[in-house]
């Protein structure tokens, strides 16, 4: 298409200019809203181990003088614990329900984030393989392969993150000083800590949970595919 007259050259601005830029713009959106959100809930559940903390670290001890109380101790009740625990089991079963909630909003828009991760990945890289390795072109494709892998290692890195607060829900409940507590009380903390050992995820497309391990995959993957280009322009040339 000659781009030199009216209107060819404003569609040739438009599909060069706005397109991408309101493509980037979306997608960028898209990740920091998701990064911002998993950030947020592992906000929660670290507040949620602080409030374990806090609610449980008088048992076993004298506010006075530090010292270990006996089993009687009408802190250690049942009924003044059974609120506590209460509490603590509904705010830690309102956050899974939670996260499981946002799970199924962004799976499908993490699953089409990381497809087209890859896809300009294998481009830019496709292009960058044809060309010799520090040309000015080829540079300009690195760096859209390193605005890509810096996206998703954000999102993979918040991901990772929410994941290990909520498992930590778990070693909380062990350092709580339960021994000698009522029975109904040591079965709650058990029951947290069973919840708490399947750690929350927030999955690309129900495929795979968003961690680091998915971005170690990815850069793997678009490593391996740029060396094998490379080598098969190579023999190409020399033949």
């Amino acid at each position: 298409m000659n781009t030199t007259y009216s209107p060819n050259f404003e569609i040739g601005w438009i599909y060069h200019v706005i397109a991408p830029t309101v493509t980037s713009t979306t997608f960028c959106m898209s990740d920091v809203l998701i990064a911002a959100i998993t950030i947020n809930m592992t906000i929660q559940f670290k507040l949620l181990q602080e409030r374990l903390r806090d609610t449980f670290k008088h048992l076993g001890t004298d506010d006075k003088n530090n010292k270990t109380v006996s089993v009687t101790d009408s802190s250690r009740e049942w009924p003044i614990l059974q609120k506590s625990i209460k509490k603590i089991v509904i705010h830690h079963l309102s956050l899974i329900d939670l996260v499981g909630n946002i799970e199924e909003v962004f799976s499908v828009l993490l699953l089409i984030g990381v497809i087209s991760s890859l896809s300009i990945a294998s481009f830019s890289l496709y292009y960058a393989s044809v060309l010799p390795l520090l040309d000015f072109s080829a540079v300009q494709s690195y760096f859209e392969v390193s605005a890509v892998i810096l996206t998703l290692f954000v999102i993979s890195y918040c991901g990772t993150g929410l994941s290990e607060s909520s498992e930590y829900i778990a070693s909380i409940c062990y350092e709580i000083n339960f021994i000698g507590t009522d029975i109904r009380f040591q079965k709650s903390l058990l029951l947290i800590m069973m919840r708490s050992q399947k750690p929350v995820r927030i999955t690309i497309g129900k495929f795979a949970g968003l961690s680091i391990e998915i971005f170690v995959w990815f850069m793997r993957s678009i490593y391996t595919y740029f060396m094998v280009l490379r080598k098969s322009n190579e023999s190409l040339n020399k033949s």
